[in-house]
Parts: C-alpha cells; structure tokens; sequence
C-alpha cells in the first residue's frame, strides 16, 4: 500500500498527529508531529498488511529563531 490510500489510513488512525503529506514531490513525504513518531512508525512496522521494516530517512528542521538581544 502507497499514496493516498497510505495517507488516509493513517489519517484514520492517528489523526491530527498526521500534520501534512505531498505525494506528488519527487521523494513523497508524510510529516508526522513529534509526539506521533514512536506510535506511527511502529504501526507500519507491525501492521500485518503494511510490514515496513525499513526507514528510509528520517529528518528534522530547526527554524531557528536568533534572540533579539
């Protein structure tokens, strides 16, 4: 399973810790929030039809905000 059935499934089931996804970038993403990582990545791990046992990437950004003093 890939695309958009992937996104909405997940959508179904953890909500709003699914925060965005663009299937039509050159490498398709899914943003997952910070509290969500742990629990969707082991869901697609252990889920019997979705069995993704290997992460490809896994990246951050820190929009980093300089102190005006």
């Amino acid at each position: 399973m890939s695309g958009q059935p992937l996104v909405d499934r997940l959508k179904k089931k953890f909500g709003d810790q699914i925060s965005g996804s663009n299937l039509r970038a050159l490498d398709p993403w899914i943003e997952v929030t910070p509290a969500g990582v742990e629990n969707v990545c082991r869901y697609l791990r252990d889920d019997a039809e979705l069995r993704l046992d290997m992460l490809n990437c896994i990246t951050a950004v820190d929009y980093f905000e300089p102190d005006p003093k």
